[in-house]
């Protein structure tokens, strides 16, 4: 959980914060965020919260949601 409390500060600091990114997942009601080269967090929204449901590499994030459909 540490890249999560890490992930303010590094957002405030462009030089840190390469390979750091945000997007929807289209067609899965979930988001994805890069944390870095290696590793993404999928979460979805439900009304004001956010919802974590995977963290992996992106062949591992890849996997998780071919096996979901």
């Amino acid at each position: 959980m540490q890249i999560f409390v890490d992930l303010r500060a590094d957002l405030a600091d462009p030089v840190r914060h390469s390979g750091l990114g945000l997007r929807k997942l289209n067609p899965y009601p979930v988001w994805e965020a890069r944390l870095g080269l290696k590793m993404r967090a999928i979460f979805r929204l439900e009304d004001d919260r956010v919802i974590f449901v995977f963290l992996g590499t992106h062949d591992e994030v890849k996997r998780f949601l071919r096996n979901r459909q």
